[in-house]
């Protein structure tokens, strides 16, 4: 891949790498290059730590929990509260940044009623 050629399906964001594990992450989501490594520049000259950027692909199933959330008309915090699901980890998956196991799989399909192995490919 080539730097003046990027596709259209690519983001990129901005993290620390220690030891070969992303430490730290930039909330921000940037759409093309320039962007990423400005934004790249600016936290290595505030922070003192030594940022880079990754390109992430859109996940096609990203909306899928959000989607079938809505249609139960629960909130995210009250599929929280009714799944015993992190709110935190109901906001990762809805936005494509997180993976679910089984376990967290099987408490969100009751109340969303979607079997686990539907989820399971939004994953």
């Amino acid at each position: 891949m080539t730097f003046g050629s990027v596709k259209d399906d690519l983001r990129f964001q901005a993290v620390v790498v220690n030891d070969g594990r992303i430490e730290e992450r930039d909330q921000r989501i940037y759409d093309n290059f320039r962007e990423a490594s400005n934004r790249v520049r600016v936290l290595t000259e505030r922070t003192g730590k030594v940022w880079a950027f990754t390109t992430i692909k859109p996940n096609q199933y990203v909306n899928k929990f959000k989607q079938a959330r809505e249609a139960t008309g629960l909130s995210q915090e009250e599929l929280a509260l009714k799944s015993g699901v992190n709110l935190k980890a109901i906001r990762s998956l809805e936005i494509g940044k997180g993976n679910a196991g089984g376990y967290v799989l099987s408490r969100l399909s009751q109340w969303l009623n979607t079997p686990v192995d539907v989820m399971k490919g939004w994953n």
